[in-house]
């Protein structure tokens, strides 16, 4: 249990050492190996709560540098709706995806005599933790794709980019 607690400190340090856009990708190819080999190895408990574990690792180093992404490049007077936006964005996208993996499951269900409602199988369930993990190497790709430029933080939008205008009574006027 304690190296859990070393995950977010190893997320700041890959980010800081690395970049926004490598950790996002190295967080996202953890996923996409952890859905990989839930849907290849996924008879023992134990290894599936190892490959599971490696998900929520990865899943976790990409929304911590998601979030820390969105906040640090928004300008000054719009942090809020950018966090506000980037969680909706993160809820509807994970509505949508759960609604759409479950029409997968159904679709690849089947009845089981005696059983009254249709049971998923093995297919079903290894085609979702594959549909992840390509979405998981999608989200790899794209991350290096995000800008590396640092934003420029402004209390007025208006002079955003211009050079600091000098006090009267100050040296140099």
């Amino acid at each position: 249990m304690p190296a859990f607690w070393r995950i977010p400190r190893s997320t700041t340090r890959v980010t800081e050492r690395a970049g926004s856009r490598t950790a996002v990708a190295l967080g996202a190819v953890l996923t996409a190996a952890g859905y990989v080999l839930t849907a290849l190895v996924h008879d023992a408990v134990a290894t599936f709560v190892v490959w599971q574990v490696m998900i929520g690792a990865g899943n976790g180093v990409v929304l911590a540098t998601l979030s820390t992404y969105v906040v640090t490049r928004a300008p000054a007077d719009a942090v809020g709706i950018s966090s506000g936006l980037f969680n909706t964005a993160r809820a509807v996208g994970g509505a949508v995806s759960g609604a759409t993996l479950a029409a997968v499951m159904a679709a690849l269900s089947s009845h089981v005599p005696g059983v009254a409602t249709p049971v998923t199988g093995k297919a079903g369930y290894v085609t979702v933790w594959l549909a992840c993990a390509v979405l998981a190497i999608v989200v790899a790709a794209v991350a290096l794709c995000l800008s590396t430029r640092k934003s420029v933080r402004t209390r007025n939008p208006s002079r955003a980019g211009q050079r600091p205008r000098r006090r009267s009574g100050t040296p140099g006027t």
